[in-house]
């Protein structure tokens, strides 16, 4: 239980915080670059996909489950349905 109220804290933190957003989403951004460019094998395309996956991810960022430690995967995901 008590792993699961630091959750739900990491969560709130993440989500109330742009810096704490920004700071995941640097971390992630070569990653997805790189997966979005062996998907649509187009460098261009591929920018204007993470760019949009971002966007996407700000919107939707009260969606993320478990805190910023899962936020690589679901950042990740939304990047791949784009």
């Amino acid at each position: 239980m008590i792993g699961a109220m630091a959750g739900d804290a990491a969560r709130d933190a993440f989500q109330s915080s742009p810096d704490t957003f920004s700071d995941e989403l640097e971390s992630v951004l070569d990653p997805a670059h790189r997966l979005a460019t062996v998907i649509l094998r187009d460098r261009s395309a591929a920018e204007d996909a993470v760019q949009e996956a971002a966007l996407k991810a700000w919107r939707k960022r009260d969606q993320l489950r478990g805190g910023a430690g899962g936020f690589r995967a679901w950042f990740l995901s939304i990047g791949t349905n784009y």
